[in-house]
């Protein structure tokens, strides 16, 4: 049960990197870069004594999450400025059932480990159709056709992205597996906006130094937030258990509003069910045999 614990510690952290934003208000361009800068800077040193992972899996799954990131944060910007933050928070849960399937296909062994424990598997698939309920049910608001097909790229993006995180992991040993997935992750989309901006790169490098102080601190989450889910990743048996702990984001940042006292539109009654049912599933999925 140790990766429940590594995906909620990311999900803490990744709650906090966005709640710090919802009171700096800083556009969504100028924390990507950081958020991107960040980690290849910090990690940078690192890649000189620890030596890159040979496999060539690990580098198709890695180089192929790094072509994700700058489609999928773009993309769902955009949904968020266009119908509102909680279209794109009531969506991304469909992420979670297709993560669940695909990864039993390309890990066929874990069907039949299902299906020679039928009552927990029934009971797994269960807590991921009830999370997945929840979660859409814990912000209220009408989604349009327009844009439920606009955030077809944010969900698609999100299940490859679960996907190849896991193939990575599993296509190395720690530490080079986690330190050069995200240094990949953050370098080279960074690399490749410069270089697509052409004569435009002198302003984005000072547009990012318009806020040294919250890109250092918004950096650095992430680098440790990163680490954390990949290390969940490691220990995990199926790609969708993490994602499921990861996506409850919009609950504990609920909580910390209640603490606050501030007013706060979620559902408390789903926020609750969609936590039991993920304390349920991860319960099941550490005592099946691996």
């Amino acid at each position: 049960m140790i990766f429940a614990v590594w995906a909620l510690c990311h999900t803490w952290l990744w709650s906090c990197y966005n709640q710090l934003n919802r009171h700096w208000k800083l556009p969504g361009e100028q924390i990507t870069r950081w958020r991107l800068f960040m980690p290849a800077i910090i990690l940078l040193p690192f890649t000189f004594f620890i030596p890159p992972p040979v496999d060539p899996i690990y580098w198709l799954a890695t180089l192929s999450g790094a072509s994700m990131v700058i489609a999928h944060d773009v993309s769902l910007f955009n949904v968020s400025a266009k119908y509102g933050a909680e279209v794109a928070l009531r969506l991304r849960p469909l992420i979670l059932p297709i993560v669940f399937i695909l990864w039993l296909l390309i890990r066929p062994e874990q069907i039949t480990i299902l299906l020679a424990n039928p009552l927990m598997a029934g009971a797994i698939l269960a807590c991921i159709i009830s999370a997945t309920f929840f979660l859409t049910q814990l912000r209220k608001c009408l989604i349009s056709k327009a844009a439920f097909y606009e955030m077809i790229p944010v969900i698609l993006t999100g299940i490859v992205f679960e996907i190849v995180n896991k193939t990575a992991m599993d296509h190395a040993t720690f530490p080079e597996n986690s330190l050069y997935f995200v240094f990949t992750l953050s370098g080279a989309p960074l690399l490749v906006s410069f270089l697509f901006a052409g004569k435009k790169a002198p302003a984005m490098l000072k547009d990012m130094a318009s806020i040294p102080r919250h890109g250092l601190l918004l950096g650095t989450l992430v680098v440790f937030s990163m680490a954390m889910k990949n290390v969940a990743m490691i220990y995990t048996p199926n790609p969708a258990y993490v994602t499921a702990i990861t996506l409850t984001a919009p609950f504990w940042i609920s909580l910390y509003l209640k603490i606050r006292g501030e007013k706060e539109q979620a559902d408390w009654i789903a926020g609750t069910g969609l936590v039991i049912s993920i304390i349920i599933m991860t319960l099941l999925a550490a005592n099946l045999p691996r």
